[in-house]
């Protein structure tokens, strides 16, 4: 990445590795994966539960269900991988024609329906409205931690908990509620050594599974992320005092402080005034 002759040869090997230089590799004690940290709300929220329903899933209100996989053998083979702590088989060949929706329509109406009849403690975010649909938008992270790991799971439970041990939707479901459990457990406020290391049990078995559950499917770089954040956790202990909450809701602030299309300048004098109310 570092000697390409353009952008966009940087662009194609970033997206075969998912690797790019930073000046900071120059430091001789520099390690990328114990000095960098990883955020909770964008690798886990706003990444793995996102990625899960919408890249895996394809939540999407307006097609109908599927078991997606659509599939065709005959393509490629398998090869394999390193990724630090796991070592996953990238699943052979490739997606033949378009995806079928785990979350299509049915289910969809089915999670809805069981909103409508649920009741949640004031202080946890209400979550999307109408997930899947064109006109929900762009969901934050605190929504898609309410779809994920309350309302989907209430109703995937009710829906495909009955399934015969082994059959396919079972086998969904029960990888699902692996990273289910995986982010609820680095979500915690309070965490023993043993809690750690069942995260890192539930997001190995996770990213295992879904390999094979998904064909043709990859590791993203939140995937692979989410295996170094258990050194994180051990560190540094529960993420609520060190995740981006508070900074991205001060950059909100600072968004909304009118600019009259004069960029630095406003800032500049209404900084110091904002600071000061805070």
């Amino acid at each position: 990445w570092r000697d390409a002759s353009s952008a966009k040869l940087q662009e194609k090997y970033f997206k075969e590795s998912h690797v790019r230089w930073s000046e900071l590799l120059r430091l001789p004690y520099w390690c990328p994966t114990r000095f960098v940290t990883i955020d909770s709300m964008h690798s886990l929220y706003l990444g793995m539960f996102q990625r899960h329903c919408r890249i895996v899933w394809g939540m999407d209100s307006s097609i109908a269900d599927g078991d997606g996989v659509t599939f065709d053998t005959t393509i490629g083979g398998p090869a394999e991988d390193n990724e630090c702590i796991i070592k996953v088989k990238r699943a052979p060949g490739r997606y033949a024609g378009k995806r079928s929706r785990v979350l299509g329509k049915e289910t969809l109406r089915e999670v809805m329906a069981d909103m409508s009849r649920t009741t949640l403690p004031t202080w946890v975010s209400a979550g999307p409205k109408n997930p899947g649909s064109k006109g929900q938008g762009r969901l934050k992270a605190d929504e898609w931690k309410t779809l994920c790991t309350i309302r989907l799971p209430i109703s995937l439970i009710r829906l495909w908990g009955t399934r015969p041990p082994g059959s396919r939707t079972r086998e969904v479901l029960m990888n699902y509620m692996d990273l289910v459990h995986a982010v609820q457990l680095a979500s915690l406020r309070e965490l023993t050594p043993l809690q750690v290391e069942r995260y890192e049990f539930y997001m190995h078995r996770y990213l295992t599974r879904l390999l094979e559950l998904y064909p043709g499917t990859s590791i993203s770089p939140y995937q692979h992320l989410s295996l170094h954040f258990g050194e994180h956790l051990r560190r540094w202990g529960p993420p609520h005092s060190w995740r981006c909450y508070a900074f991205e809701r001060f950059n909100g602030l600072m968004q909304n402080i009118p600019t009259n299309s004069k960029f630095g300048e406003n800032v500049l004098i209404n900084f110091p005034i904002f600071y000061t109310h805070r």
